[in-house]
């Protein structure tokens, strides 16, 4: 991350010295960016709705066949362990989302900021464009995480083994 953040640096300055030239590269990158954060967004929050959907419907089928138990108690004394890898699993997709949902907001804030005119003796406000691409691509780097930490969990549902031989 401290390389990225030096590479970073080192284009924005570049991009932000010469607008005429630069001005079109600067939105492109930062639209890829966007449409690339709200795809992980998007995955991120359908796969959520999937699991929730399917733990709501394994949970409401074994409740009704146990009718001696309440739910309340049923949740409390026996939480399967297949829920809590669920519930493992929706977090970390959830994580994803707002990573995701949050470098979308910062590249789309540094895409109006990066193409507004500015002198080369303004190295407050390049720091401030800096600063707003850098938390795009650290938020980037975090929702990303949180897609390659879900592979391992889903394969913990099938049983300890898969999770191990993809975690080595």
């Amino acid at each position: 991350m401290g390389l990225n953040s030096a590479v970073c640096k080192q284009w924005v300055f570049s991009m932000i010295a010469d607008p005429m030239k630069n001005g079109v590269l600067i939105i492109r990158t930062l639209r890829n960016n966007i449409i690339a954060s709200s795809l992980l967004a998007t995955t991120a929050i359908t796969l959520s709705s999937v699991i929730s959907v399917f733990v709501s419907t394994s949970t409401s089928s074994s409740s009704s066949s146990s009718s001696d138990i309440t739910v309340s108690q049923q949740l409390v004394y026996t939480i399967p362990l297949s829920s809590i890898k669920y519930f493992c699993i929706l977090l970390c997709f959830l994580v994803g989302f707002l990573c995701n949902v949050q470098s979308t907001r910062y590249f789309a804030h540094a895409s109006f900021l990066a193409t507004l005119p500015t002198g080369k003796d303004k190295t407050d406000y390049i720091e401030y464009v800096l600063t707003t691409v850098n938390r795009g691509s650290y938020f980037w780097s975090l929702g990303l995480r949180a897609f390659y930490l879900s592979i391992p969990l889903f394969l913990w549902i099938f049983g300890q083994f898969p999770c191990l031989f993809v975690a080595a």
